[in-house]
């Protein structure tokens, strides 16, 4: 059940499984299937069990007063992508127009809702994504990511502006190096390389060079919340040490000490910043946290039994492939992400992210590693055709084995 394997948990309960028996923490096996965002789709729920979810938390959209006294003199664009997609959920609350609509199909909670440990052993531990609404609404990241402030503050950092992120370690050369600001006059001037397709900046930011004073995502910049450092502090590496070599904050600053204190569960702060219709074709790696700050993201979310790994732009992907992959059985739970919200996707958890607004965002993925049999960097190759001694062969984009 907790794998996503309908047609295999029929056949144990076809068989006298007992789908009502409980573990040591109170799960079952029916509990786990029938429970929302599980790694069972609801449909292959119905089609193998003729069981239904159970009925799913509903939640305003993250529209209050605050988002928009946030975005207030802040310099980020309201303007929406249309939605490429003939497949906007029925159910769903209306969108603003653009065809997006505030449909989530995983589990959500505005974050004073539920503790940390709760969130640890019904989600982390048990392999399941979850959405936290206004988890970083009081973040100092906010003032630090107008875009005005990002172009004197940051404007002289030099980025790697591509069609996907990572892009040359998937084999693709679509990408340049430019300053910040550089990028922030193309956005200004809707001159975007990539055009319909947009090009990304995706800045990996490793946890102690992340310490720079002059680290878009220093610790004077942008902190983890506390909430995600107790989800997150069983994986804590306390034996290691930031230099000390005059380009850190002081470190005898207790607010940035707790800062860094803070981050040791955590093994790369990555900072993005694109515009509508950018975006991170679908992937998976160790569990990660992705906090959004200006703009609304839509995510396609893949179980590990339905994982992919792809290398196309996320809008050109969304375009041509993600029907079809529904109708080869490869069913994407969905989610619009909106500005204060953090949504955790557990590991091998395949997802795409797709830009439906200007949008600034960081996201860290974890230490360690809870589920995985082996490491991440074959499946990297593979995608890419670099992987030695497999002859640097490449699966058809967008046609994966089909699901068994």
């Amino acid at each position: 059940a907790a794998e996503g394997h309908a047609e295999l948990l029929r056949l144990l309960v076809d068989h006298g499984g007992d789908p009502d028996r409980e573990d040591r923490y109170g799960n079952t096996p029916r509990g786990i299937a029938q429970a929302v965002g599980t790694a069972i789709h609801d449909k292959d729920l119905r089609k193998w069990l003729s069981w239904d979810k159970v009925p799913q938390k509903v939640l305003d959209p993250a529209t209050a007063h605050w988002v928009q006294d946030k975005y207030a003199g802040s310099g980020w664009s309201n303007h929406e992508l249309a939605n490429p997609s003939s497949a906007s959920s029925s159910a769903s609350s209306p969108g603003d127009g653009a065809g997006w609509t505030a449909r989530c199909d995983i589990d959500m909670y505005m974050y004073w809702e539920v503790t940390p440990e709760e969130i640890y052993q019904r989600y982390v531990m048990m392999n399941r994504p979850v959405l936290l609404r206004r988890l970083n609404e009081n973040s100092t990241a906010w003032d630090a990511y107008h875009k005005t402030e990002i172009t004197r503050r940051f404007g002289s950092e030099r980025v790697h502006v591509s069609d996907i992120p990572y892009n040359v370690k998937f084999g693709s050369q679509n990408g340049e190096d430019l300053l910040l600001a550089e990028y922030l006059d193309e956005v200004n001037q809707g001159r975007v390389s990539g055009g319909k397709h947009p090009w990304y900046v995706f800045k990996g930011n490793p946890v102690p060079l992340a310490a720079k004073n002059t680290s878009i995502v220093a610790p004077s910049v942008v902190q983890t919340p506390d909430f995600m450092y107790e989800v997150f502090r069983h994986n804590r590496n306390s034996g290691r040490r930031f230099p000390d070599d005059g380009a850190h904050d002081t470190p005898s600053s207790p607010e940035i000490q707790r800062e860094l204190d803070r981050r040791e569960p955590f093994v790369n702060l990555q900072w993005a910043l694109g515009v509508a219709g950018s975006g991170a074709p679908v992937h998976f790696h160790n569990t990660a946290w992705n906090s959004l700050f200006y703009g609304r993201k839509h995510w396609y979310i893949y179980p590990p039994s339905r994982n992919l790994m792809g290398k196309k732009q996320t809008l050109l992907w969304v375009e041509e492939d993600l029907e079809d992959l529904k109708a080869q059985g490869y069913l994407p739970y969905e989610c619009t992400q909106e500005p204060g919200d953090v949504l955790i996707v557990p590991e091998l958890w395949g997802h795409a992210v797709l830009n439906v607004r200007d949008s600034v965002a960081v996201a860290t993925e974890v230490a360690g590693s809870n589920f995985r049999p082996a490491k991440l960097p074959r499946a990297f190759g593979d995608v890419s055709g670099t992987r030695k001694g497999g002859g640097g062969r490449r699966k058809p984009e967008g046609r994966p084995r089909p699901p068994r």
